[in-house]
């Protein structure tokens, strides 16, 4: 990113080794000292929720939400039986890769997740891991361990931060005493709970018939931003797990003996894109917003190989293509040095950025023979030639923007801009006349 997200200090409990956690369905009751931490805990569950829809963070998407709980209500156990922890899926506002389970039974994807999915299988095993962590109250056992040993204190490296910006929320969040939700909810319960509830989610997932190979599929995902982000952002699969290498490993091992007789399952990948495509392109912008150029291209990219005809994927497109070109160093930030040395090679000074305009020229005109309504296509278009100086297009292109679209949210800045490349033009041909009558 060209400016370091905002790092956000959590209160993060170190990996956390509990004895005899159960690996399967048979839920282990919670002893009756856990009891009222546990109703303290829900409590504060619902608190937080409430704070993320005040602040507009939940993605709101109802065709999406029901697909999703669908999907988990497959996952989670009939026998599973508490009257006062309900599946509840949703999604949140963040570009990050992640998700967490809160105690009263609410998992929350973030838009970043579910914008790298492939198919149902990999959603239905993620469900199932998060699954896991509430139906063996991990975050119980958790809380009553961090009232027991020494805190540590840990910068975490954007947990819920690009969201913070966006919605202001760190503030509310610090008040209410977040970490008592426990940073460990998002951030991992250590190599023994997450492995547990790795081998929960494959079992489980088999269990609704899908394919697991498929499934697990999610942490091959992970592996590959490994060395095409930078170091220190890799994607353990909910920040701080095991590391992606060793629990494809442990799980590999898990499907080839206790899943080897299982017929291919179900994959699910064409309801899921489609239903997921508008997610995946809101969280490409959001991607751009914090400059993640590279990450906002991995959203958009399978949307252009399955749906050629989307305007608003061409558009997003030509934007990452401009926005490289006029800061380059946005994805110096961005990418790992292998990766960003590999970019520029065999390229002379300005001929990547060259090559980037062109390429965005050509998706902002995708979009418009996509779509000839399709608004932004046109702003897009304006804001490529305002960088090239060219002020006549530039006018065009915005006032046509504002034709199509005159009730736009960034009216006011559009007309400044027209004011000021007006202005700018009436110079320029000042200039010219003067020059002539030289």
């Amino acid at each position: 990113m060209h400016k370091k997200t905002v790092i956000i200090s959590f209160i993060l409990i170190h990996a956390i080794v509990f004895a005899d956690v159960p690996t399967n369905r048979q839920i282990k009751p919670l002893p009756p000292r856990l009891k009222s931490l546990e109703e303290e805990l829900i409590y504060d569950s619902k608190k937080t929720e409430e704070i993320f829809y005040k602040r507009g963070k939940v993605y709101d998407e109802k065709e999406a939400i029901d697909y999703i709980n669908k999907i988990g209500s497959k996952i989670w156990p009939n026998t599973y039986l508490d009257k006062n922890i309900n599946l509840n899926v949703k999604i949140i506002r963040d570009p990050v890769v992640n998700a967490f389970a809160m105690p009263n039974g609410s998992i929350y994807i973030h838009t970043g997740a579910l914008a790298r999915l492939e198919n149902e299988a990999q959603l239905a095993y993620l469900l199932g891991h998060e699954i896991s962590h509430i139906i063996n109250r991990d975050s119980v056992y958790n809380t009553q361990s961090w009232h027991n040993k020494t805190i540590c204190y840990k910068l975490v490296d954007i947990i819920l931060a690009p969201t913070s910006i966006f919605f202001g929320i760190l503030g509310d969040l610090t008040q209410l005493g977040f970490f008592l939700l426990h940073a460990a909810t998002i951030t991992g319960y250590g190599r023994k709970i997450e492995a547990r509830a790795d081998k929960d989610a494959v079992r489980w997932a088999v269990e609704a018939e899908y394919d697991p190979q498929k499934a697990i599929g999610i942490i091959e995902i992970f592996l590959s931003e490994k060395d095409k982000y930078q170091k220190g952002q890799e994607i353990f699969f909910l920040m701080s797990h095991p590391k992606s290498e060793w629990r494809l490993k442990e799980m590999q091992e898990l499907i080839s003996k206790e899943c080897a007789k299982i017929r291919k399952g179900k994959i699910r990948s064409e309801e899921f894109l489609k239903i997921m495509t508008k997610i995946k392109l809101y969280n490409a912008t959001l991607n751009i917003k914090i400059d993640r150029l590279e990450h906002a291209n991995d959203n958009i990219q399978w949307i252009l190989q399955e749906f050629p005809n989307n305007p608003e994927a061409h558009y997003l497109a030509g934007e990452i293509y401009r926005l490289k070109a006029e800061d380059k160093n946005k994805l110096k930030d961005e990418l790992s040095y292998e990766k960003w040395k590999e970019l520029n090679k065999g390229y002379k000074k300005d001929q990547l950025e060259k090559i980037w305009l062109e390429e965005a020229m050509k998706k902002y005109n995708r979009a418009i023979e996509c779509d000839p309504e399709y608004p932004h296509s046109y702003k897009g278009l304006a804001l490529l030639y305002n960088y090239k100086n060219d002020k006549k297009q530039t006018l065009e292109k915005l006032k046509k923007y504002l034709d199509i679209n005159p009730d736009a949210r960034d009216k006011r800045y559009i007309m400044s801009l027209i004011k000021r490349v007006s202005e700018e033009e009436q110079t320029d041909k000042s200039r010219k006349k003067r020059r002539r009558k030289r």
